[in-house]
This record gives structure tokens, sequence and C-alpha cells, in this order.
């Protein structure tokens, strides 16, 4: 399967709209800023021009490994989440659904988001045990308020965190959803606590040490590394880490210039998939940027995470007259070889 259902091309414009609409009629007692209207313009109709390419446009980044060896991966094209065992076996861990994040906790629980674009019924989220178990935590929405789909995490107490519209949510076991981090307001990069920090365009989150979450926000030609605290202070580690224009672009044109996915170690050192790139960067806590990898084209890194002194790299590939394929995925080891373990298609 190769080909994006009109179904979700219309859930992705709906979206985007809405964005665009919001920043037209901001919250009550703002005005409305026309630099930030423009931008989002710009913006909203790059990604519905991405939306209307001949293949699924919006490739899934979620890639884990879970303590026996065991690598999970999203493919959307083929709407499954693949298994991957260390002697090369390939099974279907979970099947007919549309995903693009997952993660696997300290128990080997894997964490997935389904988008049931067909139904049109939004976004839910889900714990599969390892014995196979399914347990929904978000039921279908296609409130994005109440829950985006993407970038979400739990704790041990049964909160969930995910990345929305304007900031970092918290979501309870009951349901309230209120924002860690981010409020309704201007979308731009402002460091602060709870409600007075400011988002622009979050494009990838991930948990680090000490619980804190990180997250790659973009704005305009400009990408920032941020941490969020779980007392919902922000703060940017690393700023201006995009290539302007890039200079191996992913699409011809130039139009998905942006980092899609990252990983934070226990040591604080960041990767992030630079996928409008090809590169996969490492950034250290005193925000040193380092290149790790540049893949060849047609291929680039979208999904990144690590294991037993090796990092994992979800790569998905986009060829003119051709559209999607693959994903793969490789493995880079600290002495800088690196080994493709698998491809679809």
């Amino acid at each position: 399967m190769n080909t994006e259902p009109e179904g979700y091309r219309a859930s992705l414009r709906a979206s985007l709209v809405e964005v665009l609409s919001r920043v037209a009629d901001p919250p009550r007692g703002r005005a409305r800023d026309p630099k930030r209207l423009r931008f989002t313009t710009v913006a909203v109709f790059a990604l519905l021009a991405c939306s209307a390419r001949p293949a699924v446009a919006h490739p899934g980044w979620g890639i884990a490994v879970d303590s026996q060896g065991h690598v999970y991966f999203t493919d959307i094209g083929n709407e499954t989440i693949w298994k991957l065992f260390p002697d090369g076996r390939l099974v279907a861990a979970v099947t007919d659904v549309w995903c693009h994040h997952l993660y696997l906790d300290d128990q080997d629980n894997l964490y997935f988001d389904a988008e049931n674009y067909q139904a049109t019924t939004g976004n839910s989220f889900w714990k599969m045990s390892p014995s196979g178990e399914r347990l929904v935590l978000v039921p279908s929405t296609s409130n994005r308020d109440e829950y985006s789909g993407e970038y979400t995490f739990a704790d041990t107490e049964g909160n969930l965190y995910f990345a929305g519209s304007w900031g970092v949510r918290k979501r309870t076991p009951l349901g309230r959803v209120t924002f860690l981090a981010g409020a309704p307001s201007e979308r731009t990069q402002r460091d602060g606590r709870g409600e007075a920090a400011r988002f622009s365009w979050i494009t990838g989150m991930t948990r680090g040490p000490r619980g804190a979450f990180y997250v790659v926000d973009a704005e305009g030609d400009r990408a920032a590394l941020r941490r969020v605290s779980l007392d919902g202070t922000v703060a940017t580690v690393a700023s201006d880490l995009l290539t302007v224009p890039a200079d191996d672009p992913f699409f011809p044109d130039n139009s998905f210039n942006v980092i899609w996915d990252l990983f934070v170690a226990d040591d604080g050192q960041a990767y992030l998939a630079y996928t409008g790139n090809r590169r996969l960067l490492r950034i250290s806590p005193e925000a040193e940027v380092e290149e790790l990898y540049h893949a060849e084209a047609p291929w680039a890194p979208v999904g990144v995470t690590a294991h037993d002194g090796g990092l994992y790299v979800l790569e998905t590939a986009w060829e003119e007259g051709v559209g999607h394929t693959g994903p793969r995925v490789s493995r880079l080891l600290s002495d800088g070889t690196s080994e493709v373990l698998i491809t679809i298609g």
C-alpha cells in the first residue's frame, strides 16, 4: 500500500485550516499579528502541498528497542507496527493501524498512537503488554484539545503528556487536560514557566533524563531544541539547528526542511533526525552540534532511538514519480560504522 488515503488528506487539511483560523482569530483580548498570520499561512499551505503528493507525505517516526533487542517500528504505508528480532526475523506486532509515534517503557510495554482516518473519528492512544494484551488509554477523539494523537508519553500515575497546539499538555486518567507549558496565544519561542512559555510549532518530542521532555520547536527557517521540566519550566538548549536552504533536501523543492524526531540519552546527549537534510545530528548539553550520519538519497532519517551502545535509525525515502518507499532500519555503532538491518518494500 503506497497511496495516501483521501480521508487522511481531508483530515490533515481540516487540522491545518483549524490552525490557520486560530491565528487569524486569536484568543479573546489579543490583537491579530499580521507577521504571525503570514508565516502560519505559508506553513499551512506548504503542508497542504505535501499532503497532495502521490504517496504518504507524513511518514511515521516511531522506533524503539526492548530489553531483548527486538526493534519495533511503524510503517504507515502498510498500516503496520513491525517487530524485528535480533536474528533478522520480522513479524507484524500490530496491524491495521495508522501509527506515527511509539515508545517502550521499562517493562517493555509498547505505547502507540492510532489515527482512524477512515472513520474520521480522530486519534486514540494504546498500551500493549509484551504478551500482546491491548488497553486503550485514550478513546478515539477528533478534538485535538483533548488529545492531538502525536508525541505522547505516560507516567507511572496514568497521566499522559502530549504535544499539541500551543504547547505541551497533561491529560489525567479522568480525561482532564491542562497545559504543562504553553498557552493559547501567539506562536513564538519564549522560555518561561507554565503558561508564560510560548511555542511555535513542535515537530518532535521525547522524554529525557529526570522525566523532562525535550521538543524540537520550529519557527520559520529556524528550529530550536527546548527542554520542558515536569514543573512546566521551559528552557532553550540549542537554537538555529536548520541548514537553510537544505544542501541535500528530502524533496527537490526544499518543502520539508524539518527535524522530525529526537532521542535524549541519560547523559543529556540529544540525537535529532533531521529529515529535511538527510542527517542525524548530535547535540551536547553544552549545545555543541555534530553530524553523525548522512543518508544517501533517496533515504532520510525520520526516527531515532538507542540501545546497547548503538543508535537505531528509522529511515524513509521519496523519489520523483515513485513517491514514498520503505521504511528501513539502520544501526549506527560507536565506531562510526553503520548497517542496514531491514528494508520494507
